[in-house]
């Protein structure tokens, strides 16, 4: 089928693989009982947004299509694997291309848009958001190993199912190839299982997910630590200082909270000396996470 064509029937982002038959009447087919889901990712062609060349120098320009691109990644989901395809883009300015789900095309999307990619994709393998979702609530029990051993666990019960399946049917026809009711037949091998990724790729992962929610993950770490920031500065501090620190310093300024929580401690040679760069971040800050000051 050609791109043209593709492209023109695409109304949809996740396609199922047909369905083996309920009654199987004819030779059983491998592909019909293995089959994966797609997804197919195409923004630009889907919700008629306008994406721009990220690459710079080229002053972003409008991107256009240029088909499929050729690779199609396999993702990890929690009880198998499905696929995904991607729409190429280029720039008419820079004949340059970019895939679609590269993270500079993602980001130009909305918030709505954006949540319909779920997947975080690295230089081999690519994983489903749902599976690094159970690595968010570490704790014991709760490791990357523990989830390498229970995707492992999902993945073959799925495949066995599927295998017992095929297998059923081939089974119909091969009995019924022994007592002439038909010709010989000829059938092909399951497929192998597919080996889940090992706990290491897992925990980058999972670190590429931290690395997508950090704004989200400062504001809430700093919500534990109070509203109500106060600015204090002691000398009983420095006094307590020994060895080659000893003297170096006169003055300790704490910032603090309405619970009672030191949240930064600077040392200075005089009182007020330097602290009006770090007011002036901190009055900052308190626009992103809701801080405010007191007397």
């Amino acid at each position: 089928m050609s791109n043209c064509l593709l492209l023109f029937r695409v109304n949809k982002l996740w396609w199922d693989p047909p369905q083996p038959p309920l009654i199987t009447t004819q030779l059983p087919r491998v592909d019909r009982y293995f089959a994966q889901r797609l997804l197919l990712w195409m923004p630009r062609k889907l919700w008629k947004v306008m994406l721009y060349c990220p690459h710079e120098g080229c002053e972003k320009k409008p991107l256009t299509s240029a088909g499929i691109y050729s690779t199609v990644r396999q993702v990890l989901d929690i009880d198998s694997f499905y696929n995904l395809a991607a729409e190429y883009l280029e720039c008419r300015s820079c004949q340059r291309k970019v895939i679609s789900w590269s993270p500079e095309i993602v980001k130009q999307l909305d918030a709505g848009h954006q949540v319909q990619f779920p997947v975080l994709l690295t230089y081999q393998y690519a994983c489903d958001v749902r599976v690094i979702r159970l690595l968010r609530n570490r704790g014991l029990g709760n490791s990357s190993t523990q989830l390498q051993k229970k995707l492992t666990e999902e993945h073959s019960e799925k495949w066995l199912q599927k295998s017992a399946q095929y297998l059923t049917d081939c089974k119909y026809f091969a009995s019924a190839s022994k007592r002439g009711l038909t010709g010989p037949v000829k059938f092909q091998e399951p497929p192998e299982f597919v080996p889940v990724p090992k706990y290491g790729w897992l925990l980058t992962v999972y670190a590429l997910d931290i690395m997508t929610r950090m704004d989200y993950i400062k504001a809430s770490i700093t919500s534990v630590f109070g509203r109500i920031l106060k600015m204090d500065s002691t000398k009983k501090v420095v006094r307590k200082l020994a060895g080659d620190s000893a003297g170096t310093a006169s003055w300790a300024t704490n910032i603090g909270n309405e619970k009672g929580q030191v949240l930064m401690s600077v040392m200075t040679v005089n009182d007020g000396t330097g602290l009006e760069n770090m007011a002036n971040g901190l009055v900052k800050e308190k626009i992103f996470f809701g801080w405010y000051f007191t007397s």
